[in-house]
């Protein structure tokens, strides 16, 4: 076999060696990257729609039950709020985000976060942070996270949340 045709088909295997290592290895950086970041589970986003819902119907006072997982925290934002970056919130409006826990701010992992817009102010600011208990149910930063009751109350379409 000749030189010519020898770099030929060693350019051919390389060529074909590098498709296939990015086909294998594209989508296990992609996995290994997003578990970093830290998708927010069902039961997280579940609480923060039913939240949303509640407080967009509310007329009475009332108690919602709200799952925030460990890594990340629920943020309310009152009218007058600057709103996170990469969010569907209005300037004007209250809203609700998930945010992970290990930001100062909202939105500054560069990539979408998952916010309700609310139909009435919030009071203040808010943050429900997920409720840690260990197996014999006392609270513990190194527990599993569990459902707790935020009470929801209005007085001249200005909401109030506390959670407990």
């Amino acid at each position: 076999m000749n030189k010519k045709a020898l770099a030929t088909k060693t350019l051919v295997e390389l060529i074909f060696f590098a498709v296939i290592t990015l086909l294998i290895a594209l989508p296990l950086l992609m996995k290994m990257f997003g578990f970093f970041i830290g998708e927010p589970d069902t039961g997280t986003k579940k609480s923060l729609d039913a939240l949303a819902i509640e407080i967009n119907n509310l007329n009475r006072e009332t108690t919602v039950p709200v799952y925030v997982d460990e890594a990340h925290v629920i943020r309310g934002y009152t009218a007058q709020d600057a709103k996170p970056s990469g969010s569907k919130c209005i300037n004007d409006k209250s809203c609700l985000c998930i945010c992970s826990i290990n930001e100062e701010g909202c939105g500054q992992e560069n990539r979408e976060i998952q916010c309700s817009k609310l139909d009435f102010n919030l009071q203040d600011n808010l943050m429900i942070e997920p409720k840690l208990v260990n197996k014999q149910g006392q609270i513990d930063e190194d527990g599993k996270a569990i459902i707790q009751n935020c009470l929801l109350s209005i007085d001249n379409n200005i909401v109030t949340v506390s959670c407990s």
